[in-house]
């Protein structure tokens, strides 16, 4: 499934927010470089190459918060788990 964006036809990205796909996407992130390029400009193209920094970007920041939140959550459901049943085994023992 593509997205039609200026005649520019862009694939979304998949529902699943993996480490591998944020590596990707931050080691192909656009540097801008001072010497000349070969490429065309005018508002066309300037509009489209920063539509697809804008969707890049975004899905970037999509995908740290999403794996920072799931890291978070994984963290906090280990340190429960440790403590998960100690109130009643030290309760069975005092008896």
């Amino acid at each position: 499934m593509s997205i039609n964006r200026g005649g520019l036809e862009i694939s979304r990205p998949p529902q699943i927010s993996t480490k591998a796909e944020l590596d990707h996407l931050l080691k192909n992130r656009s540097v801008p470089t001072p010497a000349p390029q070969l490429t065309p400009d005018g508002p066309d193209a300037f509009v489209v190459r920063e539509m697809a920094n804008v969707a890049s970007e975004g899905r970037i920041a999509n995908l740290t918060e999403r794996l920072q939140r799931l890291r978070e959550d994984a963290e906090r459901d280990f340190s429960l788990a440790q403590v998960q049943g100690r109130a009643q085994c030290d309760f069975e023992s005092s008896r």
